[in-house]
């Protein structure tokens, strides 16, 4: 029997796969971690925990590292254009129903999947677990004695076989793994609606100086429907909605367009 390399073997560093590493760590069972990424996301991507999640890293001593990121959920307000001086609320926090018979915790809590990242990571490695970012699973194949893997550093090129006695697919939505193992997916399948995510630095900030941390502005001008959001100190993110059913589409993005657009939205 070949001597296994460690028990577990975890492709995808999201907040799927550093949970689950700092939870295994946490009972004991180490693991390698892989991640084709060279470094955690600098871009906050999903905003809001629900209170099970918020349960959870509370229970593996993450709360107070999780409040610090910020006291509420994410508020949206509504605009024609950032500029403009009407506006109208979307979501707060009483918008949502309260979690108060069911859990200690909020109902959700604003903590982007940039600073939870970085807060599992370094829980993660503090308990022993092997992170490689810039590496990816090259192969994988199951034998009697659990699962063999090729896993590629992207940097060197160089290959290595590991032996694990389990595999765990945190590879995202369209995962290589289950791609591989023939799993199918159920559901509504593609949305209709997609995004094209601008990033850029402006004051654009002074247009609503109420918003706080984590919150953003819908706005529903005609030429430039989306989403504005704070990414980091100064950069931005406008997130805008096109449908390619009415023929439009992300090959359009230059950067011309997308400094247009942005302008055009403030």
């Amino acid at each position: 029997m070949k001597q296994r390399d460690c028990p577990v073997l975890v492709v995808g560093a999201g907040a799927a796969g550093l949970s689950m590493a700092t939870l295994l760590a946490r009972r004991g069972v180490q693991s390698i971690l892989i991640e084709k990424r060279r470094e955690v996301f600098v871009y906050p991507k999903a905003r809001n925990l629900t209170f099970r999640a918020l349960e959870i890293l509370r229970g593996v001593g993450l709360g107070p590292a999780v409040n610090a990121s910020a006291e509420h959920i994410s508020n949206m307000i509504r605009k024609r254009t950032l500029s403009d001086a009407e506006s109208s609320p979307i979501l707060n926090a009483d918008s949502f129903p309260s979690a108060e018979a069911v859990s200690p915790e909020p109902f959700g809590q604003f903590c982007p999947q940039n600073k939870l990242e970085s807060i599992l990571l370094s829980e993660a490695r503090r308990l022993g677990c092997n992170v490689r970012y810039g590496t990816e699973l090259a192969s994988i194949r199951q034998d009697d004695a659990g699962v063999v893997a090729t896993i590629k550093d992207l940097d060197n090129g160089a290959s290595q076989v590991v032996h694990v006695d389990y595999l765990i697919a945190a590879d995202g939505t369209h995962s290589h793994i289950r791609g591989e193992l023939g799993i199918a997916t159920s559901g509504f399948g593609k949305l209709p609606i997609f995004f094209v995510f601008i990033y850029f630095r402006g004051p654009w900030r002074h247009f609503v100086p109420e918003l706080g941390e984590g919150d953003a502005v819908q706005i529903t001008c005609a030429d430039a429907p989306g989403i504005f959001m704070a990414a980091k100190d100064d950069l931005a993110l406008f997130a805008h909605n096109y449908v390619p059913n009415r023929g439009e589409g992300a090959e359009r993005s230059t950067s011309d367009w997308c400094r247009e657009l942005v302008l055009t939205g403030c």
